[in-house]
């Protein structure tokens, strides 16, 4: 029997002899996918700085991996400093592919947070190398491992320094963006870590490391939502490579930094996506709240808590100071399946950013913008059918007053939303007007005039919520009558673009933002008033 195919204990079998062969990058390794610099089958020796090569002097050797070396290297035409990276495998036409693909992913995603490339090019001794920015600054695991105090005694550069959560967390902001903008061009990293993340001077942040970049499929045309919804950027295309392009990893081939690593991505699975790179930086965010990786010790140890599908600890029970809000944003990214994950890069840097600045997290894509750009009409073809009904007094003076439902818990935390209730088969609209004003209003339907207002379906109705509502309005007369229900208060209700609502109890007037386009069917009522 196939083991992709078998029990737990067979694919714990498949990623250990996966790592036995060698396929798996060790936890340990640094920028620049950095291994052991033992023997490669395909190595050619590399030339040893300083020396010249081609129109570069070679400096000082940075960083070696599996594939290259990175030297410091200076450039006499433009008299600067670059970072060389020398394919240091023997040129076979695999070799080459890959070495030009990885500098072809990079140079095509123009970010701020994504190191440039130059140029690429050959020696005439066959040499083959690419050029890129030369950044410097601290990584951001050793900038956590300083402010945490974790160093054993090692003395840090002179550009690590202190930092702060809130600076931790403001560095972590500008990753995701940069990891959700390579998600944009179809671009999935695979081997986010705080490692490979550096702090340069002046507040620059960079993702290095692209080496295990993989392109990904766009979604079939079917997938896409029936009306073209609103770009939050100018739309940008996807990054292409020359020859055809490596688009899959071959089936169980396994790359990564375990430590790190979504469980789907430690499965070989060729279906690895955008949500690979959430669950890694969801790691990221772990290490930074925690000051260690979500899953520690050896690799053996780390194969089999991912094939048991152990959760890592909460982080709140590492640092009882961890904000709990942080903690579910944390977790949310760390969940197992990759359908119930944190939707996307974008989301998780909305919800930093709201945390940032005091603002309610609101991660679940019912609320967030990453769903207006995920949704799609084959998820959400069937929508139900609602009726709400809009109780209106018109006050002996002062502007006409309306019964508000005010929703404390999440999803709609701090907003405002009409009475209304779902349509059962066997009733009529008018019927459900009045089970409603009973029901979800408090209010006695006896002698109360309810009207039609009309029908809030079209494409410009938010999606989230996911229903066609026929609207009512209910005349009570000049005085409010009182109410049971615990959430519902009366406002008195302000024309203007938008509707201002002030409630009408408080000392304190102050405007309330209604949920969805209620603020539209509110508009209307005031129009039938």
């Amino acid at each position: 029997m196939d083991r992709r195919e078998g029990s737990e204990d067979t694919k714990t079998q498949h990623w250990l002899e996966a790592l036995d062969g060698g396929q798996l990058r060790p936890a340990g390794d640094s920028t620049e996918d950095m291994q052991s610099a033992g023997s490669v089958p395909d190595e050619r020796p590399v030339p040893e700085p300083p020396v010249p090569l081609g129109p570069f002097q070679l400096m000082a050797e940075i960083g070696r991996g599996g594939m290259g070396v990175v030297y410091r290297a200076y450039e006499p035409a433009l008299r600067r400093e670059v970072a060389l990276k020398l394919l240091r495998r023997v040129p076979s036409e695999a070799n080459l592919q890959r070495f030009r693909e990885e500098a072809q992913v990079t140079a095509q995603l123009q970010h701020p947070g994504i190191v440039p490339v130059y140029a690429i090019g050959e020696t005439d001794d066959g040499h083959v190398y690419y050029t890129m920015r030369l950044v410097r600054g601290p990584t951001l695991e050793e900038v956590v491992s300083e402010s945490r105090g974790d160093l054993d005694g090692e003395e840090q550069g002179p550009e690590a320094r202190e930092y702060s959560r809130f600076q931790l967390l403001q560095v972590f902001l500008t990753v995701c963006r940069t990891v959700a903008y390579a998600h944009a061009r179809e671009v999935v990293h695979r081997d986010l870590k705080p490692s490979n993340v550096m702090l340069g001077p002046y507040g620059s942040v960079h993702v290095l490391d692209w080496g295990l970049a993989k392109l990904v499929k766009p979604s079939p045309r079917s997938e896409t939502p029936a009306a073209p919804l609103p770009l939050q950027h100018p739309p940008e295309a996807p990054v292409r490579l020359t020859g055809g392009g490596r688009l899959d990893t071959h089936l169980g081939q396994i790359v990564g930094t375990p430590t790190y690593m979504a469980p789907e991505q430690a499965r070989g699975e060729l279906a690895v996506g955008p949500a690979a790179d959430v669950y890694a930086l969801g790691g990221i965010l772990y290490h930074l709240l925690t000051g260690r990786p979500p899953r520690d010790g050896n690799q053996l140890q780390v194969y089999a808590a991912l094939s048991e599908g152990l959760s890592p600890p909460r982080p709140r029970s590492i640092d009882p100071t961890i904000p709990a809000d942080l903690e579910g944003l944390c977790l949310s990214t760390l969940v197992r399946d990759p359908a119930q994950r944190l939707g996307s890069a974008e989301a998780l840097a909305d919800a930093v950013q709201a945390y940032l600045e005091g603002r309610p997290l609101t991660t679940s894509p019912e609320t967030d913008s990453s769903f207006l750009r995920t949704y799609n009409t084959r998820t959400y073809r069937r929508p139900s059918v609602t009726v709400d009904v809009v109780p209106l007094v018109t006050a002996a003076t002062g502007p006409p007053q309306v019964l508000l439902r005010w929703r404390e818990a999440p999803p709609f935390e701090g907003t405002w939303a009409l009475p209304g209730t779902f349509l059962k088969l066997e009733e009529r609209l008018l019927e459900t007007a009045r089970r409603t004003l009973r029901a979800k209003a408090g209010l006695p339907s006896i002698d109360v005039t309810l009207e039609p207002l009309g029908v809030w379906d079209g494409l410009e109705r938010d999606p989230r919520t996911r229903v066609i509502a026929h609207v009512f309005v209910a005349r009570l007369g000049r005085e409010a009558p009182r109410t049971k229900e615990p959430h519902l208060r009366w406002f008195r209700l302000e024309p203007g673009d938008p509707v201002t609502l002030t409630p009408v109890d408080d000392d304190v007037e102050r405007p309330f933002e209604v949920a969805f386009d209620h603020a539209q069917i509110l508009a209307a009522a005031l129009k039938a008033l």
